[in-house]
């Protein structure tokens, strides 16, 4: 439909192949659903980057915070310990969710442009590649989970069960009216 100066139009077209193009309608529909498979592996990715990001921050917080502690009193051990175990983790995601060459967003980057600049269907190393980046991230997200869901909370419960829990940011007062 076309809508113009309050006037519409409307007219039905047919898209057929090329004929020039050396492919078939199955190999095209494989390419688009090689091609949607690699976009959700680059939703999935970057989700898991940012979220990564967001919890590399807050370990940050609460590892600035721990040293203000540990200027004025002994922070327990078992805190230092479990701040190192989920530091290490952390920093193992970091390496296998890389963004440079080689790590999995280049990786998936560049077979969605061999999907898009390609006329036929996925190749066999394509479909594997895809299946092996699946796995791949699939196992590393699950990692990034247990560690947002189980090691950053068990952490801040050691922290507030000590009495060190990061300060909390509190609301701005807006200035008075009357005085």
């Amino acid at each position: 439909k076309l809508r113009a100066r309050g006037r519409e139009l409307s007219q039905t077209v047919e898209v057929r192949i090329d004929p020039r193009a050396r492919t078939t309608p199955e190999a095209l529909q494989a390419r688009f659903a090689a091609s949607q498979q690699v976009a959700e592996l680059q939703r999935a990715f970057f989700e898991a980057s940012k979220t990564l990001q967001r919890m590399d921050e807050e370990m940050q917080r609460f590892q600035r915070f721990s040293k203000l502690v540990k200027e004025g009193e002994k922070v327990p051990e078992a805190i230092d310990k479990r701040m190192k175990e989920v530091s290490t983790s952390l920093d193992e995601l970091k390496e296998k969710l890389k963004a440079g060459w080689g790590g999995p967003r280049f990786q998936i980057l560049d077979l969605a442009g061999q999907l898009q600049a390609s006329t036929t269907g996925p190749t066999a190393t394509q479909m594997t590649t895809i299946a092996h980046l699946t796995r791949e991230l699939t196992a590393n997200i699950e990692k990034l989970n247990g560690v947002l869901t189980r090691d950053l909370p068990e952490l801040e419960r050691q922290l507030r069960d000590s009495n060190i829990a990061p300060l909390s940011i509190t609301p701005v007062v807006p200035p008075k009216k009357d005085m």
